[in-house]
């Protein structure tokens, strides 16, 4: 596993669980799971990427190792909430990458 760490961050109620690697001097990488995943499904990919950035996997809230529900579920909310728990880790210059959910 190298230097991929596994935390987690309280941000707004929510404890978010984060998968991340690489130097947080660098542009950051969020990685965000689709419906019925968690971060794991990025597991092989981290460290890779890590490479050239500072790379940030997280459980969406209440799934997988996050524990708590969002004040809301509307996109823009869930959003801040991740931007806001990157940039609490370090993150800057942020990119933001997900994947589709299954079906």
């Amino acid at each position: 596993m190298g230097n991929q760490r596994g935390r987690s961050i309280e941000i707004g109620g929510v404890t978010l669980a984060c998968s991340s690697a690489g130097d947080p001097q660098r542009p950051a990488l969020v990685l965000l799971h689709g419906w019925p995943f968690s971060r794991s499904i990025y597991d092989g990919v981290i460290e890779d990427l890590s490479d050239d950035a500072f790379v940030l996997a997280f459980d969406l809230p209440d799934i997988g190792g996050s524990r708590g529900p969002p004040p809301s579920a509307e996109k823009h909310v869930l959003a801040d909430l991740m931007l806001t728990a990157a940039e609490s880790l370090g993150a800057s210059s942020i990119l933001i990458a997900a994947s589709m959910s299954a079906g």
